[in-house]
């Protein structure tokens, strides 16, 4: 589960990889034209920059209405054939089946939908992971401004073919230390240690946001900062989903309802909080930034050690009535 979530994730990176050299490459074409219209979108770097990402984007928007697959029951992907149809409608029938048995075994049954809210917010999970996930998605930001490029823009009046190119090999670190991290999860802790990384990033993020909050350190201390950051930023995501689905694989509405809250609420406030933590003149040391983004890896760290403890509560509490019904089976004599 993590590795796949991790692989799905980190597709996000290849933007930073590559965007990076193509704004350089659009900036030397420009300047080696003295600065005369290249012909495209008015002629300035970053008006042509538009016209690229629209030659980007609209092959891969039209790639993926061609490719999506839709779901099992509604496919018509034209490179399924039609066993695969039926084998994913197969497996699909399939979970529907054992979800609604494990619905009646428990006594949950989700044909009542305020049912379902009342048990959904009578579990820890909702309050917790839904948080968890939004100190995470906050403390991105303190690379995502892009507060990397301006420091070595502004403050140490770097080339734009160093600040351009350095982000991109952050990106690219950044890539393998998720996937990494994701396989190591998986082979060595057996999909059970996701609370150890996603501690050691908050710890990382916090300590690198409390430096760079305090500003005067020596050079060499920002440069660690930031790469703390930018190298270590997506590996949380996967190990966060995919603990939230391992706890919950057993409810199918509760599980779909989580990941729903625990997205909507990063990505919503996002829209509107770098606004007011990140303003533009603060640049670039963003000592509002900063300051917020110290905080909220100290409340992150708070969030995952209570879901840590709550889902070995969880556990002992499962192993326990495990114990108390096999203690309350009858014991079978030889005669019988």
């Amino acid at each position: 589960m993590t590795k796949r979530t991790s692989l799905f994730y980190v597709s996000s990176c290849l933007a930073g990889i590559i965007s990076g050299p193509l704004q350089e490459w659009l900036l030397q074409k420009f300047h080696r034209n003295n600065g005369v219209d290249m012909g495209w979108g008015g002629g300035e770097p970053f008006k042509c920059m538009f016209v690229v990402d629209a030659i980007i984007s609209c092959p891969i928007g039209l790639y993926t209405l061609l490719v999506n697959p839709n779901t099992p029951t509604t496919t018509d992907a034209w490179y399924f054939s039609d066993q695969d149809k039926l084998v994913a409608l197969e497996r699909y029938n399939r979970m529907q089946r054992e979800a609604s048995e494990r619905g009646d075994i428990n006594g949950s049954s989700r044909s009542a939908k305020s049912s379902g809210y009342r048990d959904l917010f009578k579990s820890w999970h909702i309050f917790v992971f839904p948080l968890m996930f939004l100190c995470f998605h906050h403390s991105g930001w303190a690379i995502g401004q892009p507060t990397f490029q301006t420091w070595m823009k502004y403050d140490l009046k770097l080339p734009s073919s160093k600040y351009n190119f350095y982000p991109a090999v952050m990106s690219g670190i950044n890539m393998m230390v998720s996937v990494l991290c994701s396989f190591a999860n998986d082979y060595f802790g057996n999909g059970q240690t996701n609370h150890y990384f996603i501690l050691g990033c908050f710890t990382i993020f916090g300590t690198a946001s409390t430096l760079l909050y305090i500003w005067e350190i020596p050079t060499w201390l920002h440069w660690s900062a930031y790469f703390m950051i930018g190298c270590t930023h997506s590996t949380p995501p996967p190990l966060i989903f995919s603990w939230l689905n391992r706890l919950l694989a057993n409810d199918e509405y509760k599980r779909g309802s989580l990941i729903f809250a625990t997205n909507t609420v990063a990505y919503f406030t996002s829209s509107w909080l770098q606004i007011l933590v990140w303003n533009a003149a603060d640049a670039p040391k963003y000592h509002t930034g900063f300051l917020f983004t110290t905080v909220i890896c100290i409340l992150g760290f708070g969030f995952t050690s209570a879901a840590t403890f709550l889902t070995y509560h969880d556990h002992q509490k499962s192993h326990q009535h495990d114990a108390n019904e096999e203690g309350s089976l009858p014991l079978l004599s030889a005669d019988d």
